[in-house]
């Protein structure tokens, strides 16, 4: 009965609803308007709700390789780099190299520095010699020459010396020698202020970024507006971020940093961000951040010393890294950290299933291998390691040169000495073994290298050891002024044998008649040491 009148029901409304095209027509055309609108709400919803789900950040670890890989970089940025090792310096052997230089050119300018008003003075005035040639590079030499000049005008050694430098042939040899020791010691100090690691250690600051002290801005870079912008659009730009490859502490932030989309605050793990989020267009909370992931780094960290070698090795992998590509079929290159599918969402701090990442891109290459700044910075480092060992090297050489051409000027000297007290051979050579003798005796190294012309010290930096030796010619400390010809009065011819004595009292007793003009047979001679007599 129900279905039956069901029936009647229906055919009597079958009229009605035909009998009107017009109604029909505007009837199903809201039907389906209503049917439509109503699945393009539901398709908005589901949308909405996957774009709900997947805006969210990386996952606890996701970029704690990529965060290793940068520590490698950042803990050599922060090591300790080794300084060169250099040789001593040495202005007592160039003060002397002046001294007889200008005393065998320019006696007179000598003589005209000594006075009671300062060097300078002297020099400055038109009227004096010393104006017309200590100029240029010659002041400094004047002037040192005047300082020494100064403890040595008394010496007896040193009149010797400068009556002798006017011979030809000695003053000639002198003035050759002089201006090789004056070079050698220029060249020395310029080679010890290249051999230093000041230029790689502020190139290294530079790559690594700001101090991380929790306040010092993290960039200079102003306009970052949001994250995408500053750490890079890899899909839709073929520029970088706008702070991506700045320094290492940019891209940290760009691969591990939280905000108000990125709240994993252990994508770098072990690194946990607890401070505040970053807001990307003031850069504020930045530095707390950063000094977070500067903490985690160094606790990764092996490295003891930086060296060039290990700044190109760890640089190298990191722009290989770079260079993998990521995302769908790995198209997205020259970028590190995580990005995902396309990456037309570029590195704006979202995980997997999105088209974004938290990452940094830097750029398209335009034919360079990279346009990593920090990268770049720290090759520039490695190159500057390098020239210091390098000059380090060179001033080794350069000591060793002036410490020889020392030699030849002790000898020249010691020459000139034995010559003017017409000491002959035999007796110089008898008198090493007491010369030697002296400078073995010398324990301590500011003693022997008092004795500058006679005794050198070999021990390096140490203050005490047996480490003083005789150098130039050996043993010309205690050679004889006679000759050992025979006098009247029965004196034999033989050679008085100078050499056997070891103090001036006994060499001035020698038996025997002295030669016409001597005191005595033998005669002492002390050498000049830059201070003292021996």
């Amino acid at each position: 009965m129900n279905l039956g009148h069901r029936r009647s029901q229906h055919k009597q409304k079958m009229p009605r609803r035909t009998s009107n095209k017009k109604d029909t027509k505007d009837k199903r055309h809201g039907l389906f308007q209503w049917r439509q609108h109503g699945a393009i709400a539901v398709l908005m919803t589901a949308l909405l709700t996957i774009t709900q789900t997947e805006a969210v950040g990386p996952n606890r670890g996701d970029n704690s390789a990529t965060f290793s890989l940068l520590s490698s970089a950042l803990n050599l940025a922060t090591g300790t780099l080794k300084q060169p090792d250099l040789p001593a310096e040495a202005p007592d052997i160039e003060a002397l190299a002046a001294l007889l230089n200008v005393t065998t050119e320019n006696p007179e300018a000598l003589r005209e520095l000594d006075t009671e008003e300062p060097p300078e003075t002297t020099i400055n005035k038109e009227t004096t010699k010393a104006n017309k040639v200590c100029r240029d590079k010659q002041k400094d030499i004047c002037l040192k020459a005047a300082a020494k000049y100064k403890k040595l005008k008394e010496h007896t050694e040193y009149k010797v010396i400068a009556e002798e430098a006017s011979a030809p042939g000695t003053k000639q040899a002198i003035a050759t020698i002089t201006q090789q020791i004056l070079a050698t010691a220029e060249s020395l100090s310029k080679l010890r202020s290249e051999a230093t690691t000041t230029g790689a250690q502020k190139l290294l600051n530079k790559a690594r970024g700001p101090d991380a002290d929790g306040s010092s801005k993290v960039t200079p870079t102003a306009g970052t507006n949001n994250r995408k912008t500053a750490c890079g659009n890899a899909l839709n730009s073929a520029a970088k971020g706008l702070i991506a490859g700045e320094s290492l502490a940019a891209d940290l932030l760009c691969i591990c940093g939280k905000d108000a989309q990125q709240t994993q605050a252990q994508a770098c793990e072990p690194a946990n961000l607890a401070a505040a989020n970053i807001d990307w267009n003031t850069m504020n909370n930045a530095p707390a951040q950063w000094a977070t992931l500067l903490q985690a780094c160094q606790k990764l960290s092996r490295t003891k010393v930086t060296t060039a070698s290990a700044i190109r090795a760890a640089v190298t992998q990191i722009i290989a890294k770079a260079g993998e590509g990521q995302g769908t079929n790995k198209a997205l290159h020259n970028l590190l950290g995580a990005a995902q599918g396309t990456g037309s969402a570029g590195c704006d701090g979202e995980s997997s299933g999105s088209n974004g990442g938290a990452c940094v891109y830097y750029g398209s290459t335009n034919g360079h291998p990279t346009n990593i700044g920090w990268a770049e910075t720290m090759l520039e480092a490695a190159d500057e390691l390098d020239k210091a060992a390098q000059a380090a090297e060179k001033a080794h050489q350069q000591a060793d040169q002036l410490n020889s051409l020392n030699k030849t000027l002790t000898a020249i000297a010691l020459i000139a000495a034995a010559s003017n007290s017409k000491t002959n051979d035999k007796a110089v050579a008898a008198t090493q073994p007491q010369s030697i003798t002296k400078c073995e005796a010398i324990t301590k190294a500011k003693e022997c290298r008092k004795k500058e012309l006679l005794c050198e010290w070999q021990g390096g930096e140490a203050k005490e050891g047996k480490n003083c030796t005789l150098k130039a010619i050996k043993g010309k400390d205690n050679a004889a002024a006679g000759t050992g010809e025979g006098a009247a009065g029965g004196a034999g011819t033989e050679d008085p044998n100078c050499g056997q004595y070891t103090d001036p009292e006994k060499c001035a007793k020698a038996p025997r008649k002295p030669k016409e003009g001597k005191k005595s047979v033998c005669g002492w001679i002390d050498l000049i040491d830059g201070q003292e007599k021996i």
